[in-house]
Order: structure tokens, then sequence, then C-alpha cells
């Protein structure tokens, strides 16, 4: 996607554009943005969000997205290659390492945030989203929170996925030491929120729903720990990047050509 594109609605019939040829696109793209294409899944989100009233800027987009996939149809996810970056010494870790990140108020029709996660087994994608959250968030902190909420869930069912695959390990199973996620987030202030005795005035409206986070962490189900904003892997899942922060954002994450 451009960097520093906002798409906007038509806001007049006349200014709709063939919308179910749009639509009839978006649900074919979405197919691979969900299970294959982790690279595509911010611009496939951004643009499903005019379905219904898509005008010329929003097609171009669509347009410039179908070229990319024509020009890197060989690509796909390849485990194994490269080392997991989720690999410690830590026996109580498991192997497979999240990411999570937001861009503040990204969207600015709305002023609502982008939350993204994603998730590494054997070097590569086994886990990721892009989606636009349900409300304002009132700072970067809370918008980072929010966001590594969502993938505080997406990390129990893959710990609890991981103990039913293999029930012989019961240390993953275990109540007295469970195997802790890894989740990166590269914000101190939303890490310490993450704490079930944190108490802050500015952040006492934040809906209960997203202290999920905070029982889980507790239960040592899930690890949040700093990462630097330069190795943020799910940055590519929140904004749209220039050309060179992109192609390093799709090699850092295990897609590569699958002929090579």
């Amino acid at each position: 996607m451009e960097h520093g594109l906002q798409l906007k609605e038509a806001t007049e019939p006349s200014q709709i554009v063939d919308q179910k040829t749009y639509a009839h696109l978006n649900e074919r793209l979405l197919h691979l943005a969900m299970n294959t294409r982790p690279d595509i899944a911010f611009v496939v989100s951004r643009l499903a969000q005019y379905t219904t009233t898509p005008n010329s800027q929003c097609w171009a987009a669509l347009k410039r997205l179908i070229r990319y996939l024509k020009g890197t149809r060989t690509k796909g996810i390849v485990y194994g290659i490269q080392p997991n970056p989720a690999t410690t010494d830590d026996d109580n870790t498991c192997h497979i390492k999240g990411y999570t990140d937001s861009d503040w108020a990204g969207e600015t029709s709305t002023c609502k945030s982008t939350s993204g996660y994603l998730f590494l087994g054997a070097g590569a994608p086994i886990a990721w989203g892009s989606n636009k959250q349900p409300i304002v968030a009132l700072s970067t902190c809370e918008a980072e929170y929010i966001a590594a909420s969502d993938a505080a869930r997406e990390a129990t069912w893959l710990r609890n996925l991981l103990a039913e695959l293999d029930p012989i390990d019961t240390s993953a199973i275990s109540i007295h030491k469970p195997l802790s996620i890894l989740i990166a987030i590269n914000n101190q202030e939303a890490i310490a929120l993450t704490i079930l005795e944190s108490y802050n005035r500015r952040t006492r409206h934040i809906n209960v729903r997203y202290h999920y986070i905070r029982e889980y962490v507790e239960a040592g189900v899930i690890a949040p720990h700093y990462t630097p904003t330069g190795d943020m892997l799910a940055d590519g899942l929140t904004k749209a990047l220039d050309r060179q922060k992109f192609s390093t954002f799709v090699s850092s994450i295990g897609i590569r050509s699958l002929t090579a």
C-alpha cells in the first residue's frame, strides 16, 4: 500500500465505483491475507472497510495490491530456514514468540487505531492479525495495551493447542510451571499496565475486557517484554510502510520465494 495513503469512502452515490466487483475481489484477497500472506494483512483489512462504498481511490489501491501479488506470486511462508528469534535459555519460555503493535489514531477519518499481532514458530508466521480497534484510544499507551490484549487471546489459544498436541510435555499444561509465550511490546507504559496490581487514574476508563491480559500475565501464560520499535516485526500489520521498511518486514517474518 502506498506509504501515507489515507483512504476515504465515497460520500455520494455517483462516486461509488463497481461495488460488486470490488467486494468480490476483496473476498478472494481476504482468504490469502488470513491463510498464507501476512504481508498483505494490513492493506486487505483496510480495503475491506470500504466494501460498500468504494471510490476510485480505493480501486487504485486495490489494483496496486493485485500488481504486488502478481509480482510476488512465487513467495510464501517458509518454515525452518532461519532460527526462531524466540529462542531463549529460559526453560519456562515457549518456543513460540509473539509481537504486537498499534498505530495510534492512524485512521484520520475516525481517529481509531489499528492493532496488529504476529506469532512466529520455526522462524516463520503461524498466526497473525490486523484489525481496526473498536474504540478510540486516548493515548499511544492505551492503543498498545488494547493491541496487546488482542494478542494475549491468540497466545492463550496457541498455548492450549500446543498442550493438546503434546500432552506428554507436562510443563506445557502444569498449573505450577506453565510455559510462557513471550510477547514483544514496544511501549513501556503498556507493559506496566499488564501487571495486575497496577493502577493509573489516566487509564481507569479502559474497558474491563482489555484487562484480560493481566490475569494471564499473573498466571505465567504470557510474558510481555520490551522490544524497540526498530525490531518490532508487527509494524507492517498496523500501517503502510515505505518500500525499504516493507521489504525488511517481509523478509524478517519468513516470507521467501518458494522456488529458491
